[in-house]
């Protein structure tokens, strides 16, 4: 059984390989902010050249989002696969781990 603070710390890695697949350096990298609930995680290069997913201290973390700017596509961001609604997208590979 996969943990949530596991689960996040995947993403993470998901997108440091997409993003480094893009041509992206380390460099261009490092200090990268995600947002996971309500917990900010940056990425830190450690001593070996790779990154540390390290916690930024903060007492909340509030995102505002223009909705009418906001498109929700019905494409999964697993696996890529389009779908008629967004439900479907939800359902795709929630069972994959």
């Amino acid at each position: 059984m996969q943990t949530k603070q596991t689960a996040d710390k995947d993403y993470i890695e998901e997108w440091i390989l997409e993003e480094m697949t893009k041509g992206k350096t380390v460099e261009e990298m490092s200090g990268t902010t995600f947002v996971l609930g309500n917990e900010l995680l940056t990425l830190k290069r450690n001593t070996e050249g790779s990154f540390d997913v390290e916690p930024l201290a903060t007492k909340e973390v509030v995102v505002i989002r223009e909705e009418a700017k906001m498109k929700i596509e019905n494409i999964c961001n697993k696996c890529g696969m389009e779908h008629p609604t967004y439900k479907e997208v939800i359902q795709c590979c929630e069972n994959v781990e």
